[in-house]
């Protein structure tokens, strides 16, 4: 369990944005229902008061959390993301806890102190709580928030501080309308906060007290508490008491004004004939406002609110004499000791289960010991000898486990967030690599279990059991995540069990490591394709399922050098996961621990087509830049997503093994393309795509969609549309491969140029933050394909001659076949009128005289060539053409807002271009 806040409140948003995230009790229930059927949120409890709305959810991962919860309140509220994201904060694990005891302690609220935030926190747990809706862990932190906050009021001085806020204001107020023993006070409300107001008012001696309330009962018991006066809250009986009033302190909760000035001119009427009105003073403790500022357009009003107060409660001279900031000093002493204490037993509950496996294996060894030993026996002991044996072999397994098991969770109590016990526990006793009873026997005994298969099988849930722990202080610090002895044993099977996927090219004479130095085998010398990925530890994406665990973030390699890369990469589930099998591949073949740090960028939150808004690098810049100022040491982008000009200061370091590049359609019924019937809606966010799809099928009706695969798909199965085209690779990644009904072969439909391709970039020498990056570049090319590399350059190279960006209308595929290079390309232009040309070219050959370079170039060239061909034949200028060959042109109305993820991915983004 880990837990994550994520929250709008008067310290982070204007009252306008606290107005409109708002909730009413039935869109609470929608925010919660929200929340709790997302993907990685087990538990979840909406703090929704006047001044802050709060989502507590026990989450089984951080990313994945966050995205899920930030796209409910995106849904709830119809606030774009791209706007609330100014306003939110985000505490995570440590952070969240404390966060939590400061708000149950009121250090947090408007009025310091106030303990009416107890009651809310309360209110907002026992309806979560019957309504089943908390896990264990989340229900444990929340009652230790609450009595953290008792605890605080209780052993200080803590309801002072919010006394003393008042007393500051009967200061001012004094000031207006003299002495307070001969005033009549009227308060408006009957809170918790009108009571601290009622018991500072009679310690004041004031001269009487009126409580108006909505609930006659609630204003009547408050003032029973002083002998003073009660009546129902009406805009009548509030004029007439405003009009007999010397002081008014409001606080009622309530949306919108409740004091304005008509309230004082009305108040005006209940004067006797020819009487001024005497001089009023007006407070206002309320959030949001309850007092019109207008008021004091009448000469006889004056008013203070909480904001004023609190400028003025902040000045020292108030503080010092009050005591507040020895008061608030102890509370914050009481939080940070419980924090500790709370921090120390959940990282002790975090051995648990490591614990419980290492108590299993025993009493596993001990019953195979036995069971063997008992064959061997046979009839020569008695069964109660027997029964004997078999308790003196588990108590002697208990006795020796007892006190390592004792201290290891007292050390993992200690704050020594350093060593990770669970990991130590795991490795030593090989716990990953336990069989269950009975396995070993059926397996074979020479049979050794598969490396990692216990933990790849493990929810998210329990790797944070097992020991994973991150944290986030803000927006901003979201990416620093710590190791778990269930993702180092998943690293660890890298080498072994490989999860990147490729489909190679034909077997080439070019060297996968690109090395300008190495001899240019012959064709008939290449090794094979199997033999290639085998060496580069890659494997064919089999399409059943994901290339790797996309909820991971670091990844350990089985032979640590001690260095730790940061890996950059988009937040969508495809990104993620393909960037989690590079960081696999490259664990296993340099030895380093790779981080997986998500960067939010322009394509993820932004959900207006792509071609509107340019589609050329919107996935892309945002990660650049966390490149060139050092949040990140690599990036990991879908090839086409790049624009085709080199940027300053970044490396492309390397091109691994292409994916599948063909597109695919998911159509209902199973239908393949040709078996749509007439009128059918296809739904594609790529304008060559629906410039071919019309062309292949003019009788057909393409439309505009964005959002992640699962959104798309569901746009069929819900019968909203009859087919959509997706590109192969991501598919495969995904391991949706099964639920493609017809493959779009080049003559229908050619891919995107460099689409089913990754490029992995880093920081060139220009741009070096440290004497690593030399190494980090020499580390990368072992990723790298060059036939591969030389197929997309080449199908690039149309794009760039033809000046357009990803999102025009433009396909091209390049095969390589031992040094025999072809390329098709195709180009639409306005009315959609496709053009196809075809060109082949012998690359030179690869040898002393000749570098990777020119070699390069050629292919380069060769794309070129076609792009020219293309241009002309359509006769297109690329220099009058509007918005990337006017993209839009080709690509219908784009679906429904209401039909795409508010924030487009789980955990976020349209998952990769590859799927556009």
């Amino acid at each position: 369990m880990t837990t994550l806040v994520l929250g709008v409140s008067h310290r982070s948003a204007p009252m306008s944005v606290l107005d409109a995230v708002a909730l009413s009790g039935t869109d609470v229930d929608t925010l919660t229902d929200t929340v709790l059927g997302s993907e990685y949120v087990d538990g979840a409890l909406i703090l929704s008061t006047c001044n802050r709305l709060e989502i507590v959810a026990d989450v089984s991962a951080f990313h994945g959390g966050l995205a899920d919860i930030g796209a409910a309140l995106v849904g709830v509220t119809g606030i774009e993301w791209a706007e609330l994201a100014h306003h939110v904060y985000v505490r995570f694990d440590d952070k969240a806890v404390e966060h939590l005891l400061t708000v149950a302690a009121g250090l947090d609220s408007m009025a310091i102190g106030e303990s009416q935030i107890l009651g809310q926190l309360r209110h907002s747990y026992s309806a979560a709580q019957e309504e089943g809706r908390l896990t264990g862990e989340l229900s444990r932190t929340i009652q230790e928030s609450l009595r953290v906050g008792k605890r605080a009021h209780a052993e200080t001085e803590l309801d002072s501080v919010a006394r003393s806020l008042l007393d500051t204001a009967l200061v001012e107020a004094a000031g207006h309308i003299g002495p307070l023993a001969t005033a009549d006070v009227l308060v408006v409300g009957a809170g918790a906060m009108s009571g601290l107001s009622v018991a500072s008012l009679a310690r004041q001696g004031v001269g009487s007290v009126t409580v108006l309330n909505r609930t006659l009962d609630k204003a009547q018991r408050l003032a029973d508490t002083v002998d003073g006066r009660a009546r129902v809250l009406t805009p009548e009986v509030l004029a007439e008491e405003f009009a007999r009033a010397d002081l008014v302190i409001s606080v009622t909760g309530a949306r919108g004004t409740v004091i304005d000035q008509d309230t004082v001119t009305a108040s005006l009427t209940h004067l006797d004939e020819g009487a001024r009105p005497a001089n009023t003073y007006v407070v206002d403790l309320a959030l949001p406002f309850d007092v019109d500022p207008n008021v004091e357009t009448h000469d006889h009003v004056r008013m203070i609110g909480l904001e004023g107060l609190s400028s003025i409660f902040a000045d020292s001279a108030y503080t010092a004499s009050s005591g507040v900031v020895q008061i608030i000093s102890q509370v914050r002493a009481i939080i940070q000791e419980e924090l500790a204490a709370l921090s120390a037993s959940r990282r002790a509950r975090q051995i648990a289960p490591t614990v419980t496996a290492l108590r299993r294996q025993a009493r596993d060894t001990v019953d195979r010991e036995f069971e063997r030993l008992s064959r061997r026996l046979g009839d020569q002991v008695s069964e109660k000898v027997l029964d004997e044996v078999r308790q003196s072999l588990r108590r002697v397994a208990t006795t020796l486990l007892h006190t390592p098991t004792v201290r290891v969770k007292e050390l993992m109590g200690a704050d020594n967030d350093s060593i990770d016990y669970a990991a130590a526990l795991t490795t030593l006793f090989d716990l990953q690599r336990t069989p269950a009873p009975g396995a070993q026997a059926a397996a074979g005994a020479s049979a050794a279990p598969a490396a990692g298969s216990a933990t790849m099988g493990m929810s998210s849930a329990e790797m944070s059991a097992t020991g994973f722990s991150s944290f986030a202080g803000d927006l901003d610090a979201v990416a620093a995540m710590a190791a778990s002895p269930t993702m180092t044993a998943v690293a660890s099977a890298t080498t072994a069990t490989p999860v990147m996927d490729t489909v190679p090219l034909a077997a080439s004479w070019i060297p996968s490591g690109g090395s300008a130095e190495a001899e240019a085998p012959s064709a008939e010398e290449a090794p094979s394709a199997e033999e290639a990925a085998s060496a580069s530890h890659h494997i064919a994406a089999d399409g059943q399922s994901q290339v790797a665990d996309h909820t991971m973030d670091v990844v350990e390699p089985e032979h640590p050098t001690g260095r730790t890369v940061r890996l950059g990469t988009r937040r969508s589930r495809l990104a993620r996961s393909q960037s989690t099998a590079i960081a696999q591949q490259l664990a296993a073949q340099t030895g380093w621990r790779i981080e997986i740090v998500e960067v939010v960028t322009e394509g993820d939150v932004n959900m207006t087509p792509l071609a509107a808004f340019g589609g050329t690098g919107v996935f892309v810049s945002a990660v650049r830049s966390a490149l060139l100022t050092g949040s990140i040491d690599i990036a990991v982008h879908s090839l086409k997503d790049l624009p085709t000009a080199q940027a300053p200061g970044i490396h492309l370091a390397a091109v691994p093994p292409r994916v599948d590049p063909s597109d695919v359609l998911i159509g209902r019924d199973g239908m393949s393309l040709s078996q749509l019937p007439a009128g059918s809606v296809i739904g594609t966010g790529s304008p060559r795509r629906a410039a071919q799809l019309r062309a292949a099928r003019p009788d057909i009706e393409v439309t505009g969609v964005r959002g992640n695969v699962d959104t798309r798909i569901r746009h069929v199965t819900e019968g909203r549309l009859d087919g959509v085209v997706l590109a192969a690779a991501g598919v495969r990644r995904l391991g949706r491969i099964d639920e493609v009904t017809d493959v779009l072969d080049g003559a229908v439909m050619l891919p995107a140029p460099g689409q089913g391709a990754l490029a992995i970039e880093c920081r060139d020498a220009s741009a070096d933050l440290s004497a690593d990056d030399a190494a980090l570049r020499d580390g990368l090319a072992g990723l790298h394909d060059e036939a591969t590399a030389l197929a997309v350059h080449s199908e690039r190279a149309i794009l760039n001659r033809a000046e357009a960006g990803c999102s025009a209308p433009i396909g091209a595929l390049a095969t390589l076949d031992g040094r025999s290079l072809a390329v098709t390309g195709v180009l639409a232009d306005e009315q959609g009128k496709l053009l196809r040309v075809s060109r082949t070219t012998e690359l030179p050959r690869h040898d002393a005289q000749t570098h990777a370079a020119d070699v390069r170039l050629a292919a380069e060239q060769l794309g070129a060539d076609v792009a020219v061909e293309l241009l002309d034949g359509l006769g297109i200028d690329p220099r009058k053409s509007v918005g990337a060959n006017a993209p839009q042109t080709h690509l219908g109305n784009a679906a429904p807002a209401a039909d795409a993820d508010p924030i487009p991915d789980t955990p976020g983004g349209d998952d990769s271009a590859d799927t556009r």
